[in-house]
């Protein structure tokens, strides 16, 4: 499979709105293959906080800010991390 990345020009949305996270997810559930990063404060499990959370198709990627969306609160994300 080609990336269609380009570094000089990289496609990506920073997501602050949880509005913005419905848009992202009505694109996302139709990928056959995403990948996903995460930002934290740390390692720890116990002691650290997750900030963003990146989801990526071969042509395009979201971020998620954890600090500002209501991420636990959103079936389906969580449906979209448990089973992409």
């Amino acid at each position: 499979m080609e990336l269609k990345f380009d570094p000089k020009n990289p496609k990506y949305q920073y997501i602050t709105e949880d509005s913005n996270v419905e848009e992202a997810l009505e694109k996302l559930e139709k990928e056959p293959i995403i990948a996903i990063d995460t930002e934290s404060t740390g390692f720890d499990p116990y002691t650290c906080k997750v900030l963003l959370i990146q989801i990526g198709t071969p042509d395009f990627t979201y971020i998620f800010d954890t600090r500002v969306l209501h991420l636990k609160e959103n079936g389906r994300f969580k449906a979209l991390i448990e089973n992409p």
